[in-house]
């Protein structure tokens, strides 16, 4: 089974309700808190195919690119309209991003 790991550094997990709500699979989906550990041997990094940024996220958008580049099989997409918070930013296509490579 596969999972959607999602998080952005100082956002509240709620902040992710559209977008999800646009992908309705909420089952498989990981809202973790980035200070806290994630207790659970079924969701890593390992397994990781799709990094994305905002058009806007200038600052970010370097970084993403290269951890696409650094795990075999990831690509990297952008999300159009959306700044540093592309899921609160421009939920719906994002959800429509996460959609095409996850669902």
């Amino acid at each position: 089974m596969t999972y959607l790991f999602a998080h952005g550094l100082g956002q509240h997990s709620s902040s992710w309700k559209i977008t999800l709500d646009y992908i309705e699979m909420t089952e498989r989906v990981a809202l973790p808190d980035l200070y806290t550990l994630v207790e659970t041997d079924k969701m890593d990094y390992h397994n990781l195919y799709q990094a994305f940024c905002g058009e806007k996220d200038q600052a970010n958008r370097k970084a993403a690119e290269r951890l696409s580049h650094r795990i075999k099989g990831a690509n990297f997409g952008i999300i159009e309209k959306a700044g540093h918070e592309a899921n609160v930013d421009s939920p719906k296509p994002l959800a429509e991003i996460i959609k095409g490579f996850w669902c």
